[in-house]
């Protein structure tokens, strides 16, 4: 199981990247099509008012990819860094991963706020399991 948590490390970097690179084809292409100046865009204010919700929905969801996820990635180090080998630490990592992926094919297409706060529930718990997990190995 050596090194293993790269793999949900690197998914998880992957999918902020295909958010950000989403986001970006997204609103360009809406910005081309309907002629959107992109100086209409200068301030997050402009940008929401301009740009319809759908087009938006991205930009939310990289925004969330910077939150909980900055937790996740730590606790991944700590893994590396100190080598522990635990089973219910990947499978935890796993789940969160997978939930935040479903959280974001939700949030960045027909974000039904009901499927995407369960999928970001359980992804939360299973990174607060991690976090008691890790915990446990490191003081014990």
């Amino acid at each position: 199981m050596e090194h293993e948590i790269l793999k949900p490390f690197m998914l998880m970097i992957f999918l902020t990247m295909a958010v950000w690179s989403y986001m970006y084809v997204l609103r360009l292409t809406y910005m081309i099509k309907h002629k959107v100046p992109p100086q209409a865009l200068a301030t997050p204010e402009q940008k929401y008012s301009v740009l319809p919700a759908y087009i938006n929905y991205p930009a939310y969801n990289l925004s969330n990819l910077f939150e909980l996820p900055v937790i996740f990635y730590g606790q991944c180090l700590l893994v590396l860094i100190l080598d522990i080998q635990s089973e219910m630490i990947m499978i935890c990592s796993w789940l969160f991963v997978i939930f935040r992926i479903i959280h974001s094919l939700v949030h960045c297409s027909y974000n039904q706020v009901k499927h995407r706060f369960l999928a970001y529930a359980i992804s939360s718990i299973a990174l607060w399991m991690m976090s008691i997990l890790l915990l446990s190995k490191i003081i014990l």
